[in-house]
C-alpha cells in the first residue's frame, strides 16, 4: 500500500502531522474547528453563506484526514 501513495503526498502528510501535533499545532487547530464549523452545522437559510460555511469546514476535514492518515500493512 505504501507504494501505492505518492511519496510527495506521504512528506506532506507528515509536515501536517509535525505542524499541528505541537502544543502550539493543537492550540491552532482548536482555535480552526470552532471558527470554521468543525463543531457544528454548516446550515444557513441562504444557500450562497451555507455554501462558505461548508467550504471553511472542508478546510478543516482537509486537516485531520492527513493528521489520522495511517498506512495499512497488508
Amino acid at each position: 500500500m505504501a507504494d501505492q501513495v505518492p511519496k510527495e503526498l506521504l512528506q506532506i502528510i507528515d509536515l501536517y502531522k509535525q505542524t499541528f501535533n505541537t502544543d502550539g499545532g493543537k492550540k491552532v487547530l482548536i482555535d480552526l474547528r470552532s471558527r470554521c464549523y468543525g463543531n457544528r452545522s454548516t446550515f444557513d437559510k441562504d444557500a450562497n453563506t451555507a455554501a462558505f460555511n461548508e467550504g471553511q469546514r472542508n478546510v478543516i476535514l482537509h486537516i485531520e484526514n492527513f493528521l489520522n492518515f495511517k498506512l495499512r500493512k497488508e
